[in-house]
């Protein structure tokens, strides 16, 4: 059942949704008086075992709105709903890039909120394609190797299309769990992703794209609509699959049809831009490289502070936490 806050112009819901070990996954959403939803975001709440009544929130993706007031009060909403809920902090990441847009949403946050607000600074990085030229355009300058890829993909008979139906929901999240298994890597669950999809879908959020060969789907990507940006949010690939490169593919066809949508931007939904070579992080920074080489940092998280001492506590026990896995 979703949680209901008031107090504001429009209606605010938290949607309790799915479990991991030590956290839970939320939804949270901004209707209006008519029933729209102006905004919508994924919020982490996590604990320490050791120290159950130090209990954090991260937005991990979002706030997603077309207008920036009803971000800001989406912002407010969630500040206010976790200030009660006695949580410690909350950490924002804005999905806008460093400049006027991203201030002007925390400055008119600081103006609404009275809590405590520490800018943390490194910075989320991602690589953008402008849509706002044409698709030749666009396709020129993907590299040689990557051209090459999408012609084996479709030689190979490699068909991409959008995921409409909830079987293919559920083969798509079957061969994400797949593939996380293959690469002894846990993000998300099956029902999480079977969720996630459902949730795309039933609120026209994005678009979901799935590559089949022979009626098989083999691999698939999500992507989210922000305002006139599309956002590359979770690929997967059947590990069976591995020699045909049907995510090159997949990707390829997203900007196509983003394109066609008339959408402005398209975000490779995020680089990792200070990955040492030979690490994960940087294999896929070399995959993002062939769409585009045009890297753009998001605004600095903010972490949203409750209870100042108890969060002081949390730092220190996160500090020892990493000094144990380093």
């Amino acid at each position: 059942r979703p949680t209901r806050a008031n107090g504001f112009m429009n209606s605010f819901f938290l949607f309790p949704n799915f479990l991991k070990s030590g956290s839970t996954y939320n939804y949270a959403m901004l209707f209006s008086g008519k029933k729209e939803m102006l905004g919508y975001c994924i919020i982490i709440e996590s604990y320490f075992r050791k120290l159950p009544f130090i209990k954090t929130a991260s937005i991990i993706h979002g706030p997603i709105c077309q207008e920036m007031q009803a971000e800001v009060e989406l912002l407010n909403s969630i500040c206010n709903y976790y200030k009660n809920k006695h949580f410690t902090s909350l950490l924002i990441q804005l999905r806008h890039i460093e400049g006027e847009k991203s201030d002007s949403i925390l400055k008119e946050l600081f103006k609404t909120c009275s809590f405590s607000f520490n800018e943390i600074p490194e910075k989320l990085c991602t690589l953008f394609i402008n849509l706002d030229q044409p698709l030749d355009t666009i396709y020129n300058n993907f590299t040689s190797v990557l051209k090459k890829n999408i012609k084996s993909a479709i030689n190979k008979q490699v068909q991409v299309d959008e995921i409409t139906t909830q079987k293919e929901i559920m083969e798509f999240a079957a061969v994400y769990t797949k593939m996380c298994a293959s690469q002894n890597i846990y993000l998300y669950s099956y029902n999480e992703i079977v969720e996630l999809c459902n949730f795309v879908l039933n609120e026209n959020a994005g678009f979901i794209m799935k590559s089949t060969v022979q009626g098989k789907i083999i691999g698939g990507g999500i992507f989210i609509h922000q305002g006139k940006k599309t956002v590359y949010m979770i690929g997967a690939s059947d590990p069976e699959f591995k020699k045909i490169p049907s995510s090159h593919l997949i990707l390829s066809e997203a900007i196509k049809l983003s394109h066609e949508r008339h959408q402005e931007v398209f975000d490779m939904g995020g680089f990792s831009y200070y990955a040492k070579q030979g690490e994960k992080a940087d294999s896929i920074n070399q995959f993002k490289l062939n769409f585009s080489s045009n890297p753009i940092f998001y605004a600095k998280k903010v972490n949203v502070v409750f209870r100042p001492v108890l969060n002081k506590i949390a730092l220190v026990a996160l500090g020892l936490k990493n000094k144990r896995t380093d």
